[in-house]
């Protein structure tokens, strides 16, 4: 799955702000460093009647872009153990691959990407584990509904026209896997997922507090992931030093990282 491109629907408006404010200056507060500022100017940007202007004008004049989505900020020689939900085309996969030899890889995708020819090669490599499964809160199925104009599937209605197509996909709590699989540790976990962060992390809340993962996790496809869902990992996990990365000159590709000290 690829990225949600409307970003009208995740525009806020100044009451939107105002009844956040109390949360969001706790985030702030549990920053670290950079991540502050960068923080403050994405929810001003949502603000904006041209959001992508603004905040691309802003970005421009500053040193806040940064470079390696989902691996900025975290130090990873030690990781042995990834979840990576968002499989797409394989390309993270890979490169989660590359971190060390001895890495082993966990991979969630329910819908099938159009381009397998990465797929097929990290399939016949016995420290990847790729399945069609969604990431959620339960055990079973979920449906999900597609964006106009591609192989986007979302769970979130309001990006989708009426009458669009829908479809079915088996879904697994993190939780459930983790015990299937007799995982005794997961050192990292990635979710770029449409939207389905938060179900998630509400179907992974064992393992997050019992495995305290490094974690970076995309806070941007909901209108409000940018708040609820550094809010919820905030609160549920202690002594961690959290970041906010960004990686596109509009709404698109924030990612939340955690790591654990």
């Amino acid at each position: 799955m690829t990225r949600i491109p409307i970003q009208e629907d995740r525009r806020w408006t100044l009451e939107d702000l105002d009844s956040w404010c109390p949360k969001i200056n706790k985030i702030i507060d549990k920053l670290s460093g950079n991540s502050k500022d960068l923080y403050r100017t994405l929810l001003k940007a949502r603000t904006q009647d041209r959001p992508s202007y603004e905040l691309a004008v802003y970005l421009s004049e500053s040193d806040y872009w940064t470079s390696h989505i989902y691996f900025d900020y975290l130090p990873m020689y030690d990781v042995l153990t990834v979840i990576e939900a968002g499989t797409q085309n394989g390309k993270n996969v890979l490169e989660c691959c590359s971190l060390r030899q001895d890495v082993e890889v966990y991979s969630f995708d329910p819908v099938p990407s159009a381009d397998r020819r990465l797929l097929e090669v990290l399939e016949s490599w016995e420290n990847v584990h790729l399945y069609d499964y969604a990431l959620w809160e339960h055990d079973g199925e979920v449906r999900l509904s597609k964006l106009p104009g591609g192989d986007i599937f979302v769970i979130d209605k309001s990006y989708v026209q009426p009458n669009s197509e829908e479809m079915t996909v088996k879904c697994i709590k993190l939780d459930t896997f983790v015990e299937q699989e007799g995982i005794e540790k997961i050192d990292f976990i990635k979710l770029d997922i449409e939207g389905s962060e938060m179900p998630a992390i509400m179907g992974a809340v064992k393992t997050l507090v019992e495995h305290r993962p490094k974690l970076a996790i995309c806070i941007y496809h909901g209108k409000y992931d940018i708040v609820e869902i550094p809010i919820f990992l905030m609160v549920l996990l202690d002594d961690y030093t959290w970041s906010v990365g960004h990686y596109h000159w509009g709404l698109d590709d924030t990612v939340l990282y955690g790591d654990p000290r």
